[in-house]
């Protein structure tokens, strides 16, 4: 799993590689509440260290990097579900405003 540097959130999302973009998405399908409470639930009967869930992120995140889907639709669905998950509403760019 990477990190992602702060710079990357200043610059905005379209500053960040592929792989990165996927390992953020990985962590928007596979930390739903369900999916939390599965892993909680299955870490608390194995005595697991969460390493199943880390394996379950790394392959989610694999399977989206290596999608047909491009690298603008990955985006894409990164920036709706970060938007989804704050609530935000879409903004019209700068651009668009009259000062």
């Amino acid at each position: 799993m990477t990190r992602v540097p702060s710079w990357n959130i200043v610059a905005g999302l379209g500053t960040i590689w592929r792989e990165e973009v996927c390992d953020l998405l990985a962590v928007f399908r596979d930390a739903g509440p369900y999916n939390l409470a599965v892993a909680v639930g299955l870490t608390s009967k194995t005595q697991d260290d969460g390493s199943a869930f880390r394996l379950r992120l790394a392959e989610t995140s694999r399977s989206l990097a290596t999608s047909p889907d491009s690298n603008g639709l990955l985006h894409l669905r990164l920036w709706a579900a970060l938007r989804g998950t704050f609530d935000a509403s879409p903004i019209r760019p700068l651009r668009d405003h009259v000062f």
